[in-house]
């Protein structure tokens, strides 16, 4: 093993000459090569040292070498035999570099490792999901939708009974039991989701001391009124009239929709209709215990192809997870910004809302829309 056999000798090299920093293995590495991390790298011990470096070489092939500096555990953590980690700090060290760092940047081999291993699961779990990429080396989607579905932190490996206790108890913590984390990371790593947090932060600011009232607009989306039929909310406005303001303040005043997507004309991934049904699909599984249990209850052969096919994925997850609820209890979908869904003459936002509409979920589905006024006649079915 490297860190037995290199690391931990060149450690009690540099204790030996007085050395008592953490990241006691840089003794040897240049100062000018050393840096705060823009990379945070989770790997598995089982793996080699040299996949994990082939695996780094092809991901910043392109980059400028002085832009780009990985932490990885095996340089930056004391490995001497004997002690404590204490540079750990009970994980707060290791959630503090994963939030200053651009990505997470998880290597996998053929057997997926990592995905097995508590403390790589804890990495990912502390990333937000927008920053994870899986590293897979010579993996197809099928191992990684096959190796997603056995994700399980109560059976994940830990070397130490203390980590395990800690990171137990931490997973406990915030996401309430390990069941629940383990799903979520299932999710994640199969529904890839979008983010949208710069784009919240920035309308959060916009709409400060602003107070909205959204009881009539909830109590349409509800709809009560025993038709058992799709409700659509359409905020029509021209540009910078606050529709998207408006759309921001209702996700985040609870109760008002169960997953969102923000069209972004300049964001390609954003107008891709697998990613956006992915996204969609994922906040409906987070949000709602029968569309979390429908999409975790996929085959391997419709999980894989959600995961490839936007076709399947409006499907599988949104059309058949929406009908998997139980009867008065609503799906509430936000779209903001439809006339920023265009992909050349296609708009996909549109047609995604199209297909929904046409699904016969009756009673099941709530809409709300924002977009300007010339795109509005395009949402009928």
């Amino acid at each position: 093993h490297g860190v037995d056999a290199l690391l931990r000798p060149a450690g009690e090299r540099a204790g030996e000459r007085g050395g008592e920093s953490g990241a006691f293995a840089l003794c040897e590495v240049p100062s000018e090569q050393v840096a705060p991390p823009t990379h945070f790298v989770s790997h598995a011990w089982g793996g080699t040292f040299a996949s994990v470096v082939h695996a780094l070489e092809r991901y910043f092939r392109a980059a400028a070498a002085d832009s780009v500096y990985v932490w990885l555990d095996v340089f930056a953590i004391d490995q001497r035999p004997g002690k404590a980690y204490p540079e750990l700090d009970e994980g707060r060290m290791l959630a503090k570099v994963i939030s200053r760092s651009e990505a997470t940047l998880v290597v996998a081999e053929k057997d997926l490792l990592p995905l097995r291993r508590l403390w790589c699961l804890y990495e990912l779990g502390s990333t937000p999901a927008d920053k994870v990429q899986l590293l897979t080396l010579g993996l197809k989607d099928e191992d990684i939708v096959r190796a997603t579905a056995d994700i399980d932190a109560e059976q994940a490996l830990c070397f130490s009974p203390k980590d395990e206790r800690l990171i137990h108890g931490h997973i406990r913590e915030r996401h309430g039991s390990l069941q629940a984390f383990s799903e979520t990371l299932r999710l994640r790593l199969l529904l890839r989701p979008t983010e949208y947090r710069a784009d919240m932060d920035a309308l959060r600011r916009r709409s400060a001391g602003q107070r909205f009232d959204f009881g009539d607009l909830r109590r349409f989306l509800r709809g009560n009124d025993g038709s058992g039929a799709a409700r659509v909310a359409v905020v029509a406005g021209g540009a910078g009239t606050g529709k998207s303001t408006i759309a921001s303040a209702l996700l985040e005043a609870g109760g008002g929709a169960s997953a969102a997507h923000f069209c972004k004309s300049s964001d390609a991934r954003r107008q891709d209709p697998l990613l956006m049904a992915h996204s969609l699909a994922y906040q409906l599984a987070l949000a709602l215990p029968a569309a979390r249990a429908h999409v975790l209850g996929l085959s391997h052969a419709e999980a894989l192809a959600a995961r490839s096919n936007a076709g399947a994925a409006v499907e599988s997850l949104l059309v058949a997870g929406i009908r998997a609820l139980p009867a008065g209890e609503r799906a509430t979908l936000l779209i903001d910004a439809l006339d920023e869904g265009a992909v050349g003459l296609k708009n996909t936002a549109v047609s995604l809302i199209g297909t929904l509409l046409k699904s016969e979920l009756g009673g099941r589905l709530s809409l709300v829309v924002t977009a300007r006024p010339e795109v509005v006649p395009r949402l009928t079915v």
